[in-house]
């Protein structure tokens, strides 16, 4: 099966762009928010400070799992895993890791 990809428009795209200046400063989960931001504290900074991570088969036979901004790629996890749990787990852990040796 060929790889589907969605074309947007000026318009649309004018609505996904973010201003990071407008975006909140990523702070630390509480006991009162979710149990994911609980549980992935590095995954919740990483995605409420400007970051993305992308789920899901790779047509082209590549990482199950990535972690992105701006600059690229940061993070990417294994082509295969058996359980989402699996796969936020090291996308957390990816995540303490890149920043550890980027600041």
């Amino acid at each position: 099966m060929g790889e589907r990809i969605r074309r947007i428009n000026a318009r649309d795209h004018r609505k996904l762009a973010i201003d990071r200046e407008q975006l909140s400063p990523p702070r630390m989960p509480k006991e009162s928010d979710s149990d994911l931001a609980v549980r992935y504290p590095n995954l919740n900074a990483w995605v409420f400070g400007g970051g993305w991570i992308v789920i899901g088969q790779d047509h082209g036979g590549g990482s199950f799992a990535r972690a992105l901004d701006e600059g690229g790629q940061a993070w990417e996890g294994k082509r295969n895993y058996r359980r989402l749990e699996e796969v936020l787990k090291a996308i957390d852990q990816g995540i303490a890791d890149w920043l550890k040796e980027n600041g």
